[in-house]
């Protein structure tokens, strides 16, 4: 019979995460001390699991746990605040975080005077016809161009001063007026007047040579 033979095992290597490598004798402390150190070592972790759960509350079936009223009514709370502030800050004017403060335009502003195509004043700033005059005739002739779509024609208006005026304020859209004449019921002679157009307002003011009434 062949003589018996002994074989010792090669020394192994054990790895356990987190401990890195221990070498492995034939010693049983070995065995021992890396069974340990192994048990610590899922202990460790399975504790560190337990302490980051705690932070979260689920329901039995698993779900999180919706927040309760009180806090909800917090929150909004605070978000309606918070959105109020902002736009009181942005709305109201530069001027009323400084030290001078806001001073108060005068609101009341008078009539602009309007300027005439000539660059003259015209002597009218209101949009309705002024009340001074009342016209009390009106003859018109007209000759339209078919061809050109345009017409040409004169128009005699007769007119009672109301109150004291020097001008006549007419309505006159699109027209070129090429000569505009004065008479009086005092003077049969006719005089030739000035014309002002406002075309902003589809206006005219005819300037009287003299004061009616």
């Amino acid at each position: 019979e062949p003589d018996e033979v002994e074989y010792e095992p090669r020394g192994s290597r054990l790895l356990v995460r987190g401990l890195g490598e221990l070498e492995m004798d034939e010693d049983e402390e070995d065995y021992e001390s890396s069974a340990k150190l192994l048990g610590m070592s899922f202990m460790n972790r399975s504790s560190g699991l337990r302490n980051s759960a705690t932070g979260y509350r689920q329901n039995p079936d698993g779900a999180c746990s919706v927040p309760s009223a009180r806090t909800m009514v917090v929150c909004a709370f605070v978000i309606v605040v918070a959105i109020s502030v902002i736009m009181v800050i942005y709305l109201l004017p530069r001027c009323t975080f400084t030290k001078e403060g806001c001073h108060r335009k005068n609101q009341s502003m008078g009539l602009i005077q309007p300027i005439a195509t000539n660059g003259k004043l015209f002597p009218w700033a209101q949009f309705r016809l002024p009340t001074a005059i009342m016209p009390l005739r009106y003859e018109l002739n007209l000759h339209p161009n078919i061809t050109s779509m345009t017409f040409k024609g004169s128009v005699v208006i007769s007119i009672q001063p109301l109150q004291a005026t020097w001008n006549i304020i007419l309505h006159s859209s699109g027209h070129n007026i090429s000569r505009a004449t004065f008479m009086s019921a005092v003077s049969s002679q006719e005089k030739q007047v000035e014309v002002l157009e406002y075309p902003l307002r589809d206006q005219i003011a005819i300037v009287a040579p003299e004061a009616l009434l």
